[in-house]
């Protein structure tokens, strides 16, 4: 409050370190109220608070070190509140108060700090209520709180830039409940897995592959496919099945980790006919032709 200084403390499984990694430098967090995120791959942590010049600021984090620097100030005529990294970590999204509320995006890869600032595209307009805090979902979906209203405004495509993102104020109703400018505060990496599933026709091989290995001792995927007979269990990190048939799969996938922990997840896999095209008959152009 008030001041640029992190305070950064190791957490392992066995302890929480008592000294903790001190960095100072950037942007003055003004000490009023808002929210702090990190991003999901760990390398960007960014705070947003209700007041002030700089209303947000984003630093880079190195999470061996535990260090924060080259800090972005985020300047804003509108105060902002609430503040959230897109999961692929590339985007930067913040709102802004009081109504009418907005919602924007910067790329963080667009290059220096300038480029970044420049980046800054709004994405959103909320409703005649305060916009608060935004918060990653299971679902990869990025969810904002509508202070006082039943229901909580979504952004579709986070990962997507600003055109596509798809921002909703009524994306989800809260069954006659109403939300206040909190949301529940979860670490943005919970829900990345690191798994990609690609090409998903018919007859075509869908590719199965664990981006992050390293922690790894063992990969078991089973695809919930028994007419395929041996070829429905593999032990491999990344790999490839050819369905038996159209229809929804309840892929598994079991990691077995470095440190003997056991992690069990599971994904829908919608295998469908891929469409048969009529382009008309087969027509041959010289050069220079109509």
């Amino acid at each position: 409050s008030g001041n640029s200084t992190f305070y950064a403390f190791l957490v392992t499984p066995l302890s929480v370190a008592g000294t903790p990694v001190i960095s100072t430098g950037g942007p003055i967090d003004p000490g009023t109220i808002g929210q702090m995120h990190f991003s999901p791959n760990g390398k960007f942590v960014a705070f947003s608070s209700y007041g002030g010049a700089q209303n947000a600021a984003i630093f880079e984090f190195d999470n061996a070190t535990g260090l924060a620097s080259n800090g972005i100030g985020v300047p804003f005529s509108n105060q902002i509140y609430g503040c959230c990294f897109s999961p692929n970590s590339r985007y930067f999204y913040h709102q802004s108060n009081p109504p009418p509320c907005g919602v924007y995006q910067l790329d963080l890869q667009a290059g220096n700090a300038a480029a970044i600032l420049a980046s800054s595209t709004q994405v959103g307009t909320g409703l005649s209520t305060n916009l608060g805090h935004m918060q990653i979902g299971y679902d990869k979906k990025i969810y904002l709180a509508h202070d006082g209203l039943q229901q909580l405004a979504v952004i579709n495509y986070p990962d997507s830039p600003a055109a596509a993102v798809d921002y909703n104020n009524l994306g989800v109703t809260l069954a006659g409940k109403t939300c206040g400018l909190g949301l529940p505060n979860f670490l943005a990496s919970y829900f990345n897995d690191n798994v990609l599933i690609k090409n998903f026709c018919f007859g075509d091989s869908t590719t199965f592959s664990i981006e992050d290995t390293s922690a790894l001792a063992l990969a078991q995927w089973t695809f919930d496919d028994p007419s395929s007979g041996p070829a429905n269990v593999v032990t491999q990190y990344n790999t490839y099945h050819i369905f038996t048939a159209p229809g929804t799969y309840n892929v598994e996938l079991i990691r077995v980790y470095n440190n003997a922990l056991i992690d069990t997840a599971y994904y829908v896999v919608n295998i469908v006919t891929a469409p048969i095209i009529n382009l008309g008959a087969d027509t041959t152009l010289c050069i220079g032709q109509n």
